[in-house]
């Protein structure tokens, strides 16, 4: 007996938009606990990092940045990124969605020029939170279901798209083909000595590896039948979760979760 899945355009944009929301609820708390860090004078602080070589190196953007990254009012943009981002878990799209939701794309624009010209870099996780408020906002700037659709469908072949690449990338690089890379990371997991010891068992590490590999380049088969999307998403759902506990990655899952809701849809309607 074949099984039919069905989720409609408006709950998954409800899904991916609360999730996304957590995940910029997320980044801001954990940088709002760094506040000492981030002030002026503190070893995150403005007047140090525009010093560095990618701020020297773009001296017209890190101008134009300083009012808004300054310690104090990068310390007010983030509390009201972390207010808009409350908001927006709780209400969703209620009035006033479409400003609370500007606002957290301006905050992660300017929580990532912050660290991209400064002594940190941003990480995937940053970069597909811009991704996916910016394909939000136009859902919202947009009028009725064809606005919601776009976006989801946007969202859902950026992050297949996304997963693919990262698996081509792991595929050219001999040390993740040989495990190497595996070994590396497993150093810096939460128990490294226990995962090591596993990994390094029959070259177990090569096989994991493998199968990270292969798992990321089969992202595009989820748009085959919904059935195998959401084996695929359960799989990835617990890789991050995995690596949210042995790595203290928790930042990943729901910031490239927020557009599983729209991958499954778009496998329920293809």
């Amino acid at each position: 007996m074949a099984v039919h899945f069905q989720l409609t355009a408006e709950t998954a944009f409800q899904w991916m938009l609360r999730v996304s929301s957590f995940s910029a609820l997320l980044t801001s708390s954990m940088w709002l606990r760094r506040s000492r860090e981030l002030r002026d004078g503190g070893s995150l602080g403005w007047d140090l990092l525009r010093r560095s070589g990618k701020a020297r190196r773009r001296p017209r953007l890190a101008s134009i940045l300083s009012p808004l990254l300054l310690g104090p009012r990068y310390l007010w943009l983030l509390r009201l990124r972390f207010a808009a981002a409350a908001w927006l878990v709780m209400l969703g799209t209620t009035f006033p969605a479409v400003a609370f939701g500007a606002l957290l794309l301006a905050e992660t624009v300017a929580l990532l020029g912050r660290f991209r010209s400064g002594l940190l870099t941003s990480d995937g996780a940053d970069h597909m939170e811009i991704t996916i408020q910016g394909a939000l906002l136009l859902g919202f700037g947009g009028s009725g279901l064809r606005a919601d659709q776009t976006s989801l469908i946007f969202c859902a072949l950026v992050v297949l798209y996304a997963y693919f690449q990262a698996g081509y990338t792991k595929l050219r690089n001999p040390s993740w083909r040989h495990g190497r890379y595996m070994l590396a990371v497993a150093n810096t997991a939460r128990n490294p000595a226990r995962l090591v010891r596993v990994l390094e068992r029959s070259g177990i590490a090569r096989i994991a590896a493998w199968g990270v590999i292969a798992w990321e380049l089969a992202a595009p088969v989820c748009l085959l039948d919904p059935l195998v999307a959401l084996v695929w998403l359960s799989g990835t759902l617990l890789f991050h979760l995995a690596a949210a506990y042995w790595l203290d990655l928790p930042r990943f899952l729901p910031a490239w979760g927020a557009a599983y809701p729209a991958i499954f849809w778009l496998s329920c309607r293809l």
